[in-house]
């Protein structure tokens, strides 16, 4: 006999699926970012420097937003550390300076850690549920 899983559990489990389907767009956007942050020290001719630096600006608010959204998501579903890590990637995408690929290393890593922790949150939490209904 299966039970249901309790409103807290489905809580949790709804937060992580749709914060790890929004945490893939931050994903893409910190690879497109990236891209353009390397592209704009391709060699003369090819899209001007005010062009990029325009289109790097409006990457860097798009991917600030994204994690900050996930962000809501997870502390709506109770996981407040892991929405922190989400916040903490949106300060920084913010921050961070299109010539600075330091930082640029920094935010993927940041970015793939997040994405573990959300796979290994999903892990624990279905893992506590069947340890809920088996005893």
């Amino acid at each position: 006999m299966t039970s249901r899983p309790s409103p807290e559990t489905m809580r949790k489990l709804d937060a992580l699926k749709e914060a790890k389907r929004k945490w893939d767009h931050v994903y893409s956007l910190t690879e497109q970012f990236a891209s353009k942050s390397s592209g704009q020290f391709q060699a003369p001719g090819q899209k001007g420097g005010s062009g990029i630096q325009s289109d790097i600006q409006a990457l860097k608010g798009r991917l600030s937003r994204a994690a900050r959204d996930v962000g809501q998501v997870l502390l709506g579903g109770g996981l407040g550390r892991l929405a922190e890590d989400a916040n903490q990637v949106a300060l920084l995408a913010r921050r961070i300076g299109a010539s600075q690929m330091g930082q640029l290393g920094t935010l993927r890593d940041m970015v793939a850690g997040v994405r573990s922790r959300i796979e290994r949150a999903e892990k624990t939490v279905h893992s506590g549920e069947q340890e809920e209904s088996e005893g």
